[in-house]
């Protein structure tokens, strides 16, 4: 038995493609300009005075000296006393005027030149120099320093892009078409 055969011979399409006149496209990145504009930080500074405090009390004592409060009383009560001295020496001095019955001469000199000597005694006092010294104490604050930092100012220019594009033409067309050849 003969069995009949069959052949399918098939041909593809071929697409074909002309570009006649390509296609253009430009791109152009002008140069960019970058511009900064920095401004300095504003520091603010306050300074503060240190607060010193001198204890010489030590030192008063060595040398015999006392506060201003008992200074005071000592010197209210010395005055007290030379005023009485005074007023007593002045009342010798006048009894002595009036003893001219004993025959003092030149009383008047005597009196001045006894005056000027006990008016005009100077004291002297070697000792002074203290065995200890003033106590400072000295408290320092550090300044207050504020710093406000300026953000920098940035201007930037030419930063387009020119893009420009011109289409080509291209024709399509079928080269090859396709096709189904069947033998039996």
């Amino acid at each position: 038995m003969n069995v009949p055969q069959i052949q399918i011979r098939q041909t593809l399409p071929l697409i074909g493609v002309n570009s006649t006149i390509p296609g253009k496209m430009n791109i152009k990145q002008p140069e960019r300009v970058i511009e900064v504009q920095y401004h300095p930080a504003d520091v603010e500074i306050t300074f503060h005075e240190p607060e010193i405090r001198v204890d010489a009390s030590k030192v008063y004592h060595d040398m015999g000296l006392q506060s201003n409060a008992a200074r005071l009383r000592e010197y209210t009560a010395k005055m007290k006393e030379k005023g009485l001295e005074a007023i007593g020496q002045i009342a010798r001095d006048g009894d002595r005027v009036g003893n001219i019955a004993a025959g003092e001469k030149q009383v008047f000199r005597n009196l001045a030149m006894e005056r000027f000597f006990r008016e005009n005694q100077v004291e002297v006092n070697v000792g002074l120099v203290p065995r200890h010294s003033p106590e400072f104490e000295v408290k320092v604050r550090p300044p207050d320093i504020s710093v406000r930092w300026n953000q920098p100012e940035v201007i930037e220019t030419g930063q387009h892009l020119d893009i420009r594009y011109e289409p080509g033409v291209v024709d399509i067309y079928l080269a090859v078409e396709p096709s189904i050849d069947i033998v039996v």
